[in-house]
């Protein structure tokens, strides 16, 4: 948490407190499983952009989900560029700034799958290649690979598949 600094092509776009409060550790359904020595909490990210072909209509957003009625569940704007993807980071972004216990996340968005395991591969450590960012999204990444690297609490990420009809939801199939 502490002070945050958002930029965008070295200008500082906002400056101050971390926006959310640590999460609180009860009321929220346990996952089934184990990962070693760790019991995690199942927690849903997602983003989303809409008119996202617009720029000036476009608006992200960011959302955390433990759970019906949690109290720690979050939807949030995403500062910056305004895309689908951009929310998928910023969700991740919002999850690794609240967090404080083991996390069982489940995300529908390959990319962000990707990146946190190529990131956590290298030991959350963040590559930059001159001064240019070598990949979108970089201020969040930053952000996500220091907090990680000095984090009392994991995150395993899971991809699930999402914008699938409602037969093949009941048909308990992953496939669109």
């Amino acid at each position: 948490a502490g002070v945050m600094h958002y930029y965008v092509y070295d200008v500082l776009l906002w400056e101050g407190p971390a926006p959310f409060p640590r999460a609180s550790t009860d009321s929220r359904p346990r996952l089934h499983a184990r990962d070693g020595d760790h019991d995690r909490h199942a927690v849903a990210i997602d983003g989303a952009c809409e008119h996202p072909l617009h720029p000036l209509l476009a608006r992200a957003g960011a959302g955390i989900a433990y759970g019906d009625g949690c109290p720690d569940n979050i939807s949030t704007a995403v500062p910056g560029w305004q895309t689908a993807q951009r929310g998928e980071v910023y969700a991740l972004y919002t999850l690794c700034n609240t967090a404080s216990e083991h996390l069982h996340v489940f995300v529908d968005s390959e990319y962000v799958r990707d990146m946190f395991y190529k990131f956590r591969d290298a030991g959350f450590r963040y590559l930059k290649v001159g001064t240019v960012d070598s990949f979108a999204h970089a201020d969040l990444w930053e952000n996500i690979c220091e907090t990680l690297r000095n984090a009392d609490f994991t995150l395993l990420l899971e991809w699930v598949p999402s914008h699938v009809s409602d037969e093949v939801v009941h048909a308990g199939r992953a496939d669109p």
